[in-house]
Formats: C-alpha cells, sequence, structure tokens
C-alpha cells in the first residue's frame, strides 16, 4: 500500500495538506455513513494507517527512506521481536518510566482496548505465556555465547550498510545458559502467567505500556512485559493526534439565522456549540482542551466539530415554497459579492 496515494497526495505534501487529507477521507469512509460496507471499513482502516505514519516526521522519514515505517534491516525480525517497531516517545514506564534501549528478551503483549477504555483509563488483567527458570536445574549454568562470542552485539551486512545489533541469542549478556536437564529446554519452562496492567487515559492504537520485570526470566533477573495498546475505533468519533473530531447535521435554517446546538463530549457531558448566522457547510468549529488526554496528563488535546448543512429536507413542497419566498426578497437586496462577481463578468466579454 502507497500511503501516499492512500490519502491521494503528493510525497512533497505538509503537513497541513496531509492532514487535511486525511479529515476529508475519514469523513467519506467512516463507518458511521458506510454502515455495512466492508469495503468502506477497509479503506477507512488503510487510511488511518497512512495518516498514522505520515504524520510523525520520524515514521515519514523511514518510509520516505526504505518504503516502509517498520525496520527492514531488522536481524531479530523472525524470531518474533521487532525492537524497532516501538516508538520510545509512546513509552509510559510503571514507577520509574522508561528508559534505555529495548531488550531483546522483553515479551511483547497486545492489548485490545474499547473506545471508551483508552479515553477514560482502565486496568487490565493480561494472560500469556512467559519463561520461568526450571525448579529442577535452576537455569543450569552459564556459558559464553557462541554467536557473537561474548561480545553481546553481531553484525550483519545488508547491501552498504553495515548494523550492529544486540545479540539476538544471549541478549546482549555476552553469555548463554548451559543445562543438561531433560525437563526443561536450557534450563526455562513456560509457565502461564496473569499480570494487573494499569492503563493511563489517553492511549491510542501503537502506544507501549511497560511493566517491569513481569517478562521472561533469565538466569539474574526478569525482562519487562510491554503492552503494545489497540483501540477499537467509535461511530462517531474520529481521533487525530490527541484531538478529537467529528461531523455534526445542522438544518438549513440553523445555518443561514444561527443558532445553539448540543454536542456530545468525551467527557460524558454535553456541550453548547453556537452557530453563527452564515455558517457555510463543512465550517470547523476548535473546542479547546476538550479532546484527549496525554497518558503523562500534561495536557489535553482539542475538539473539532464540522457542521454539515443537511438540505435533504429541501425536497418538501412547504419548504420550497418558503424558499421561492425568500429568494425573492433576497434579490431585492443584492448583496456586494454578487455585485462583484456581476462586474467581472463583464470583463470575460470584452
Amino acid at each position: 500500500m502507497n500511503y501516499y496515494e492512500t490519502l491521494g497526495i503528493e510525497k512533497t505534501a505538509s503537513q497541513d495538506e496531509i492532514k487535511s487529507a486525511y479529515r476529508k477521507l475519514v469523513k467519506e469512509y467512516h463507518p458511521d455513513k458506510r454502515i455495512g460496507d466492508k469495503e468502506a471499513e477497509n479503506k477507512f482502516k488503510q487510511v488511518q494507517e497512512a495518516y498514522e505514519v505520515l504524520s510523525d516526521v520520524n515514521k515519514k522519514a523511514r518510509y520516505d527512506k526504505y518504503g516502509t515505517a517498520d525496520d527492514i534491516l531488522n536481524p531479530f525480525a523472525d524470531q518474533g521481536f521487532n525492537p524497532f517497531n516501538f516508538d520510545f516517545s509512546n513509552f509510559f514506564g510503571f514507577g520509574h518510566g522508561f528508559s534505555g534501549e529495548v531488550r531483546h528478551g522483553d515479551l511483547l503483549f497486545r492489548l485490545n482496548l474499547s473506545f471508551w477504555e483508552a479515553v477514560k483509563g482502565c486496568n487490565k488483567s493480561c494472560t500469556f505465556v512467559r519463561l520461568d527458570l526450571c525448579e529442577h536445574c535452576k537455569g543450569g549454568t552459564l556459558d559464553t555465547c557462541d554467536l557473537c562470542r561474548g561480545s553481546g552485539r553481531i553484525e550483519q551486512k545488508h547491501g552498504f550498510i553495515m548494523i550492529s545489533q544486540t545479540c539476538p541469542k544471549c541478549q546482549g549478556r555476552k553469555q548463554r545458559v548451559k543445562s543438561n536437564c531433560l525437563k526443561c529446554k536450557e534450563g526455562f519452562i513456560e509457565n502461564t502467567f496473569t499480570c494487573d496492567v494499569k492503563v493511563p487515559a489517553g492511549v491510542k492504537t501503537g502506544d507501549h505500556l511497560r511493566v517491569r520485570g513481569q517478562g521472561h526470566a533469565n538466569i539474574n533477573d526478569r525482562s519487562d512485559l510491554i503492552v503494545s495498546i489497540e483501540v477499537e475505533n467509535h461511530p462517531l468519533f474520529v481521533r487525530m493526534g490527541n484531538d478529537v473530531c467529528f461531523v455534526v447535521p445542522i438544518l438549513f435554517s440553523q445555518a443561514v439565522v444561527g443558532d445553539k446546538v448540543k454536542i456530545p463530549s468525551l467527557d460524558g457531558n454535553e456541550i453548547t456549540l453556537t452557530i453563527p448566522a452564515g455558517t457555510k457547510s463543512g465550517t470547523v468549529f476548535n473546542i479547546e482542551g476538550k479532546g484527549f488526554n496525554t497518558p503523562n496528563g500534561n495536557r489535553r488535546g482539542n475538539c473539532l466539530v464540522e457542521v454539515q448543512v443537511d438540505t435533504e429536507f429541501v425536497k418538501d413542497k412547504e419548504y420550497l415554497d418558503l424558499l421561492s419566498k425568500l429568494e425573492k426578497v433576497s434579490k431585492e437586496h443584492e448583496t456586494s459579492a454578487f455585485k462583484d462577481y456581476k462586474e467581472k463578468l463583464k470583463a470575460i466579454d470584452k
């Protein structure tokens, strides 16, 4: 999938152009407007995936260079763990926060959240399989790693590029477990474990939570559990960064004379939105501080409400009669915009 083609933009598009294209397509393919349309649902997901990459400066640069936002040069990809898939800025540690390199031995767990669980935060029980020290041989003994020869690093050549990475066999520890135990595999056994995870308010798909000391066992310590967040879509609300966006239909009369309408919010309370007289269809109102929380609690995003003038009821005969009377009155009071337009038309004939 070409992310630029998905959003219908050029590779040289600015962040404002990327955001504008995203908003237009999300509105077009939103599941609430295309109920039961699987093709539109897939397109909606593709648009979100493209925006997630192209709106992030680092991911966009990686995509422009390699054609993928993932690290295609990662020598550990075939072992079920890709440390380069993690955006370090999206890690929220428990107690000590995230710091340093993601270790190859860390355990990855994917956690699905409902939209409201992500908005408000929640506590979730995660059940997964992890490696524990064998009770019989207690992990065996340590021996120098035969892959990296005790350096803790390996080098692999990819074209003209030499990549140095943590050894996948010893996980950078320079030594490996040596065990002749018949009840385990190299000093470890698999056990099912359940861990309670506190999910902060405001997480989004692609964020990761680090739970220290709850991953795979090692000889001297235990690795961390990395919880990868996946949030389900909402039929009305669409997330764009930390902003929440949605479309509100208004009547033609409300757009012309103005009105006050009640709209929903992420807080669960209704917000009064003032529609000024003469509002055009597609106008976006920005309500500050009513978007998503950031997991670190520093600030909140905004609420972006786009109004769409509903003209479906214009087919009603009584309404058409009223519009005809309004049209006659309007022609008697020609605005400056129409006068300017007529003057420009005269220039065509000349």
